[in-house]
This record gives C-alpha cells, sequence and structure tokens, in this order.
C-alpha cells in the first residue's frame, strides 16, 4: 500500500529571533563564559527554577566541582546536561552555543532573513 502524504501544517521556526537572542547574549558582549552559557541552559530547562526529578523539591544546592544539583530532601543529583545533546560530549557549552549561533546564521542567510 503507498504512502499517504497528510496535510499537516507546520509553522517556521523564526530563526532571525533565536540568531538574534544567540548573537546577543553571548557572541557579540564579548568574553563569553561558559557561565552565561549555564545560566542560558538552565533557563531553557527550567524556566520555573531548578527541581528534584525524583521528589519534586525546589530545594536544590549546586556542587560547582561536579556541575550538578543535589536535592537536600531525597539527595538525588542531576547534573545541568543530562538528558540533553551536551551530556557525555566533553566540550564546553560555549563551543556548543557558538556551533548553534553560525548555524542560524546559515539558516537565516539560506531564507533570506537576516
Amino acid at each position: 500500500m503507498p504512502l499517504q502524504k497528510t496535510n499537516i501544517q507546520r509553522s517556521e521556526p523564526n530563526w532571525g529571533d533565536l540568531r538574534s537572542r544567540l548573537r546577543t547574549e553571548f557572541l557579540r558582549r564579548g568574553g563569553v563564559s561558559e557561565r552565561k552559557c549555564e545560566k542560558l541552559l538552565m533557563d531553557a530547562r527550567w524556566p520555573d527554577g531548578v527541581q528534584c526529578c525524583s521528589c519534586g523539591s525546589d530545594l536544590l544546592t549546586r556542587i560547582p566541582t561536579r556541575n550538578t544539583y543535589k536535592c537536600k530532601e531525597c539527595d538525588y543529583q542531576k547534573s545541568l546536561t543530562a538528558g540533553s545533546i551536551f551530556h557525555s560530549s566533553h566540550k564546553p557549552l560555549t563551543l556548543w552555543f557558538e556551533a548553534a549561533a553560525t548555524l542560524i546564521d546559515a539558516l537565516a542567510r539560506e531564507r533570506g532573513s537576516i
């Protein structure tokens, strides 16, 4: 049986907006730091603040030497990058975000939205 095409409408992402956010917040300010990238990732992953995946508590402390968060209620630990494309990459977030900004620039140029 042949596959049928569906009429699913997909909205085009706003590459220009994402591009400008990355460029403004990280690449054009100079002095791009790992900490700034961690902050953006944290805000994107946990917009309402960090919460424990195990018990739901919002009483977490950061362990900077391991770049993890530990729950004060149940001792569960979770890294900022766990479950993301950044996990186990051993590359700094600054490199990931710079690559993302470059890709977005290229897509924006291709679509003529720069």
